[in-house]
């Protein structure tokens, strides 16, 4: 099934402009603020306590693709999350903020508003960009948010 997990405990303002695509989690105490469309591709996954905020993008959608982690405790105010993407516990992305497909940011990062994160890096919690192996991230970050929705829909059920 394709079934999207909500907790009764997030708090989603202008639900009708948020779009979930399936298979999907958004933990208690996430804050979603969408006062433009915000769009989740499936195995989107949102740990609680992360605060998604579409307001500053102006009248633009923000995207967040397939096979997305978000940790616990961050702040998102970015424009597109690209899929196959680890965003650590804490960490900050700035206001119209690119980051591309496979982009690894670390815990506690932050991501500058309106900068582009290239394909295949790792954002250090100091600011560094590094370049990550390709095909075994991919694959690592795909098969990660699967077993976390799995995990969760056979504890739900």
């Amino acid at each position: 099934a394709n079934a999207s997990f909500v907790s009764r405990e997030a708090s989603i303002s202008n639900m009708q402009n948020v779009k979930l695509k399936g298979m999907n989690i958004i933990e208690k105490k996430v804050t979603i603020t969408a006062k433009t469309p915000i769009k989740l591709g499936k195995y989107t996954i949102i740990q609680h306590e992360t605060c998604i905020d579409s307001s500053e993008n102006g009248e633009g959608t923000t995207k967040i693709e397939d096979f997305v982690l978000i940790e616990s405790h961050c702040r998102i105010q970015c424009s597109f999350i690209g899929s196959g993407t680890w965003i650590g516990k804490g960490a900050i992305l700035g206001k119209g903020a690119v980051i591309a497909d496979h982009v690894q940011i670390d815990s506690n990062a932050i991501v500058m508003p309106f900068a582009c994160i290239p394909p295949y890096t790792r954002v250090t919690v100091n600011g560094m960009w590094i370049d990550l192996p390709g095909g075994a991230f991919k694959e690592q970050i795909q098969q990660h948010t699967q077993l976390l929705y799995d995990t969760f829909s056979m504890m739900v059920v």
